[in-house]
């Protein structure tokens, strides 16, 4: 038993009341937090245009050199914005891209060509943004083939005929 002092009464809780009262205090904190959490998370809503009123008043104040009238956001665009073109390899191309990956090496494209392609267009976007610099290039390639076998990818030669086949099958005009 507990004794609890309060000014003017005294309460004498039971080790089960106790609990179920600490008990009770986490559920609320934790309801608490959760709501916060999912407040914080949802995206906040743009704010209205403001509209501006067309009546020509005379009587109406001149307005100040500091307020312009406000202009609407541009809007939001539902879509990435894509920094390189985005390749529109046909089928034929993307399946001789993975036949020339598999030609290097078969462990390149490991029972996945969808993932291989996917790792290719993102190299070829890296190759519209960076054309000029092959060591990055390379290295990228590098980074993004790899496999089970390979997890740090299959060396320098080996990216630069990947580099090679991107180029060639799925952004040629790059």
């Amino acid at each position: 038993m507990i004794s609890v002092d309060m000014p003017g009464m005294t309460r004498t809780l039971s080790s089960n009341r106790l609990l179920l009262v600490a008990l009770g205090a986490v559920v609320v904190i934790t309801l608490v937090v959760f709501g916060i959490v999912r407040l914080a998370a949802q995206p906040t809503p743009e704010p209205a245009p403001v509209a501006q009123s067309t009546s020509t008043s005379t009587s109406a104040a001149p307005a100040s050199p500091m307020s312009a009238p406000a202009t609407p956001p541009p809007p939001a665009t539902t879509q990435p914005v894509s920094l390189a073109a985005p390749t529109t390899a046909s089928a034929a191309a993307e399946q001789a891209f993975i036949n020339a990956l598999s030609a290097i090496d078969r462990d390149i494209v490991h029972g996945k060509p969808a993932k291989a392609l996917d790792r290719g267009r993102n190299q070829c976007q890296s190759v519209a943004q960076t054309p000029g610099d092959e060591a990055r290039l390379l290295r990228l390639a590098e980074q993004r083939f790899t496999s089970p076998d390979h997890p740090q990818g299959f060396g320098p030669d080996t990216a630069k005929r990947i580099l090679t086949a991107v180029r060639t099958h799925l952004c040629p005009a790059a």
